[in-house]
């Protein structure tokens, strides 16, 4: 037996993923709130994006949060609601680029962007772009 600590998430294909996603929209849209394990999730989201120099596990979540901020500060929230950490890193590098890919293609999609999620992106501190944020690279690595 391994000493590794194991997931006990399943890896989501970008379907399920996405499905995800989409439930915590409808979620939002019926009770124009969160619960309290997705504010936590959601302020984890905010400190992981805010971190300088994360490694591992958490640098990988914090370059797909950013990748998706760049879509819109509603999908960092969906994300964190639907999905979280855990799910986010047992998904394939492969299957985080698909999602990242659909929510791209669904900017705007009532399914998902609905207009109550940008009040509460605002008031979990979500930042509004990727100004400011700290990326770690290989090149800063190298160069640091």
């Amino acid at each position: 037996m391994s000493g590794g600590k194991v997931s006990r998430f399943k890896p989501l294909n970008p379907d399920e993923a996405w499905g995800r996603l989409v439930q915590a929209s409808k979620h939002i849209q019926v009770l124009q709130r969160l619960s309290d394990a997705e504010v936590q999730r959601s302020f984890e989201a905010v400190d992981t994006l805010k971190k300088v120099q994360p490694s591992g596990k958490i640098k990988r979540y914090k370059e797909f949060l950013y990748d998706v901020l760049r879509h819109g500060r509603q999908y960092v929230l969906l994300c964190a609601m639907g999905l979280g950490q855990a799910r986010v890193l047992t998904t394939t590098n492969g299957g985080r680029a698909e999602l990242l890919g659909i929510i791209k293609a669904n900017k705007g999609n009532p399914d998902i962007d609905h207009p109550a999620l940008r009040p509460l992106a605002i008031e979990y501190q979500i930042p509004e772009s990727v100004t400011g944020l700290f990326i770690l690279s290989v090149h800063d690595v190298a160069s640091g």
